[in-house]
């Protein structure tokens, strides 16, 4: 296999350098090391093909043909014959030798008619499920409908593809459709040995700000904190559509002095020195598949509390181990949780040490090595 195309939903750069998230250029770097070339399709603000990366394997084409709001979708999705020859003149026109369709994602799933009727082999890369999050995240007449449908059709491509996933709880949902390989998504590439000597204890949030993600059990877990005097800093890396509420909630209970909002950081160097002052990293999400963070945490001794029933989480978090597990919407387990490692500096050390055994274990270059070597043996054995 000499050219893999990705067709992903994850937006490219207008100067075509790379995608606009950080974690996906390093998946994608990674994925070079396996081919010769690798053709990424993505949305963008314009119209461009092939245009050579930072990464010189790598080629970025972007079409305006979709956006994010749902009726662009939903326009997108209308023009299907005109997507699909899109997709059908890229993907030949790129040399195509194997495609990799990441779902759920409306862009992406249009392209697994194209990829059957051109007879090649395909993987898909499945981050989540559809039913839950669409319905969670668009309120609307008739939205569990359309979630039904698009779970459906997602549930059809699997099948007919070979498939790897975000985590284990996801190959298990999918597992009576098709055998399903799961990989622990990642971007570290080694644990980074840090000294913490922090005389506040400084935690860390890095993720989208989102309704599901429950900063806001982070952010009551500090005040419950604070009511107690014990005295740390939670800092917020991210952007999204509950900002302007969690500002304000922060403002309601007067923790303006403990809580920091850092905004989206893409810069690498920045976002690293987020992980290395932080000692414990605060994850309340109740929607996940494997979030990349955890591991990324952890390579930096950062000791990982999170919810127990979401996604692959507790595959990663070994309870009162390399980490904590708490049941979701529960503030009070995150503050107590915190109190215990301020309060036991020996339990501090021996949890930083097993997550920078556990991050050594699963380094982004091991995971892909296995999952592309995987894809290749059933490529072998459908042969």
């Amino acid at each position: 296999m000499k050219t893999l195309t990705i067709i992903s939903e994850v937006f490219i750069e207008e100067d075509g350098s790379q995608t606009v998230d950080r974690s996906f250029n390093i998946i994608i770097d990674e994925y070079s090391k396996h081919f010769e070339r690798v053709n990424i399709i993505g949305p963008g603000k314009r119209d461009f093909k092939f245009i050579q990366g930072n990464n010189k394997k790598i080629f970025f084409t972007a079409t305006t043909l979709y956006a994010k709001p749902l009726k662009q979708r939903l326009k997108y999705y209308l023009n299907i014959f005109k997507v699909k020859k899109y997709f059908k003149t890229i993907i030949k026109e790129g040399n195509t030798d194997i495609v990799q369709i990441r779902i759920p994602s409306l862009f992406s799933m249009v392209a697994f008619s194209v990829v059957q009727d051109l007879k090649l082999p395909f993987t898909t890369y499945i981050a989540g499920e559809w039913y839950s999050s669409f319905v969670a995240n668009y309120k609307f007449i008739g939205n569990t409908l359309i979630a039904k449908v698009l779970d459906n059709n997602q549930k059809i491509i699997i099948k007919n593809s070979i498939p790897v996933s975000a985590g284990k709880e996801i190959s298990d949902m999918y597992k009576d459709i098709n055998e399903i390989y799961p990989y622990f998504s990642t971007t570290h590439k080694e644990a980074y040995k840090i000294n913490k000597s922090n005389t506040i204890l400084q935690l860390l949030y890095v993720g989208r700000l989102e309704n599901l993600k429950r900063i806001t059990d982070a952010i009551e877990a500090v005040k419950i904190l604070k009511d107690k005097k014990v005295n740390v800093i939670l800092n917020i890396v991210g952007d999204g559509v509950e900002k302007s509420n969690l500002l304000k909630l922060v403002k309601t209970l007067k923790l303006e002095d403990s809580i920091v909002f850092h905004g989206h950081i893409s810069n690498t160097k920045e976002l690293e020195a987020q992980y290395k002052k932080a000692d414990i990293f605060v994850f309340p999400s109740v929607s996940e598949g494997t979030p990349k963070v955890l591991a990324e945490a952890m390579s930096y001794g950062v000791i990982p509390i999170a919810v127990k029933d979401t996604g692959s989480i507790r595959y990663i978090i070994k309870d009162k181990k390399n980490g904590f597990l708490i049941d979701s919407y529960s503030p009070k387990q995150i503050a107590e949780k915190i109190s215990f490692i301020k309060n036991s500096k020996e339990s501090q050390d021996m949890m930083q040490e097993e997550c920078y055994k556990y991050a050594k274990e699963h380094t982004i270059t091991k995971e892909v090595e296995n999952m592309w070597n995987y894809i290749f043996q059933r490529l072998g054995d459908a042969k």
